[in-house]
């Protein structure tokens, strides 16, 4: 038996699927409805199958980055990326359980398609994810985020590092996570050539001092939350001074194992 599967309605043959020339086939990625139909012949008789329909589940994609963008009170802004799928996101739904179990024991949709939402939440510990909706299909969900409102839970370190270095001059930015609430106070601490510490307000996400002598610096947050500390290593990843703004190195963080990190300054006048 000799076989070629077709695209369309049975009997249509305009359209061949290339290369489909066996009893079975395996269509392409296919994000519209689609009929498909096999032409089977032998030397003397030729048959025409019925058309098969294929009718694709839309995709919603999945959310991604789900955090805390400030917490005030039981007050907690959250904002997440947006799910990258075929279909358009028209809403997305919040959902939520205890730590350590994986059963969703509460979930509410924001209402639109928007990528933050501001809303009251328990006092607590608990972890939270979000999902896509287009219409009725619901996409992945999103890595789980733990919360702590209003209770003591361990310091959050930084995240998303980013430093400058330009001649005697340094700029740090970074980002505070708040999913254990907002730090009451960030400490930089400095060792090497001078050692020192700047207290900053726990609202703080960034830093900047001009002037700093030659030398090479090891740079640490201490960031006090709920009476807890937890140090984290940064680099302020310098290389040359006028270099180029850049990620920090090794932007892992790990107040057991800190990642020792360094800037280098050229001797003052210099450049």
């Amino acid at each position: 038996l000799s076989y070629q599967w077709y695209e369309g309605d049975s009997g249509v043959t305009s359209t061949p699927v290339a290369g489909a020339t066996a009893s079975t086939v395996t269509t392409p990625a296919i994000n519209v409805v689609t009929s498909f139909w096999v032409r089977v012949s032998n030397p003397y008789r030729v048959a025409f199958s019925s058309s098969a329909t294929i009718t694709p589940i839309p995709v919603v994609g999945h959310t991604a980055n789900l955090y805390v963008k400030s917490m005030v009170g039981n007050s907690v802004t959250l904002a997440w990326s947006v799910g990258q799928g075929q279909q358009p996101v028209t809403d997305y739904l919040i959902q939520g359980g205890l730590p350590g179990q994986t059963a969703v024991l509460g979930q509410f949709n924001t209402g639109g398609s928007a990528t933050s939402l501001t809303v009251p939440l328990p006092t607590g510990s608990f972890w939270l994810q979000v999902r896509a909706l287009s219409g009725a299909t619901m996409g992945d969900p999103s890595a789980q985020t733990t919360l702590c409102v209003n209770v003591s839970c361990p310091a959050l370190t930084p995240t998303s590092p980013l430093g400058l270095v330009n001649g005697t001059d340094l700029a740090l930015a970074w980002r505070n996570p708040l999913e254990n609430g907002v730090p009451t106070k960030i400490t930089l601490q400095v060792s090497g050539s001078l050692s020192g510490a700047f207290d900053l307000p726990g609202t703080a996400e960034a830093f900047a001092v001009s002037g700093v002598p030659g030398g090479t610096y090891n740079m640490s947050f201490d960031m006090t939350q709920a009476s807890t500390w937890n140090s984290a290593y940064i680099n302020a990843n310098g290389g040359t001074p006028g270099g180029a703004e850049t990620a920090f190195a090794n932007a892992e963080f790990d107040g057991l194992e800190p990642i020792l990190t360094r800037a280098v300054f050229g001797a003052p006048g210099s450049n």
